[in-house]
């Protein structure tokens, strides 16, 4: 579980790299964003073992954790459940509360907070796969982002997002709705959709005789 989450961290980074492959191969193990979750993996195992051999393991990871909290201001608990394929892009700011779980391939910017709403409640965001989180998101309760969903950049979340849903704004609301293709556009305008259903019935043919027209 460690290992392969982990490299899917390490894949899914180095294809949002920008550059040439060399570069990037070198890179791609300077990026805070490995540091971290190497770390946060690492505890999320150590957590899992039986008591005696979690005390042992857990020697030399509080220092890690310790050293990534005051190099990136970043605090990823290793309780939290996350899938992979994590990325964080700015990592300066980023809170994430031991309670929430994150799917699979989700980009995080910077200042993005994942909290329950009152101190002592254990309810928190459960995050889909394939979503971003946008600098200064917010998300404070036991809301859910759906799948493939985007929380633009300083937006604060109160309620359940939709997949595919584009939020922004304070209190957050739905600016686009983006499923791609022919999803997409039956959110946008149905009244079009509407009007091309009640004339797909009519067929125009024209006749070799000059000035007839059947219907």
């Amino acid at each position: 579980m460690l290992i392969a989450k982990l490299s899917a961290d390490i894949a899914r980074l180095f294809t949002l790299m920008s550059g040439r492959k060399a570069g990037k191969l070198i890179r791609v193990w300077f990026h805070p964003s490995l540091h971290l979750m190497l770390v946060h993996r690492a505890g999320y195992s150590i957590f899992k073992l039986w008591p005696p051999f979690r005390w042992i393991m857990a020697v030399p990871y509080w220092p890690a954790r310790s050293l990534v909290r005051l190099l990136y201001q970043a605090v990823i608990p290793a309780r939290a459940e996350i899938g992979g394929g994590f990325v964080i892009m700015q990592p300066f700011g980023v809170v994430i509360h031991p309670m929430a779980k994150i799917g699979t391939n989700v980009t995080v910017h910077s200042q993005v907070v994942v909290d329950v709403a009152r101190q002592g409640d254990t309810r928190c965001a459960e995050i889909g796969d394939e979503v971003t989180l946008q600098s200064g998101a917010k998300i404070i309760g036991p809301f859910r982002i759906n799948h493939h969903a985007t929380v633009c950049a300083n937006t604060y979340v109160q309620q359940d997002v939709a997949a595919f849903a584009v939020v922004a704004g304070v209190p957050a609301h739905v600016v686009r709705v983006g499923g791609g293709g022919q999803q997409a556009n039956r959110h946008r305008n149905p009244r079009r959709r509407r009007e091309r259903n009640q004339d797909s019935n009519v067929r125009v043919y024209s006749d070799k005789r000059e000035g007839v027209i059947h219907v």
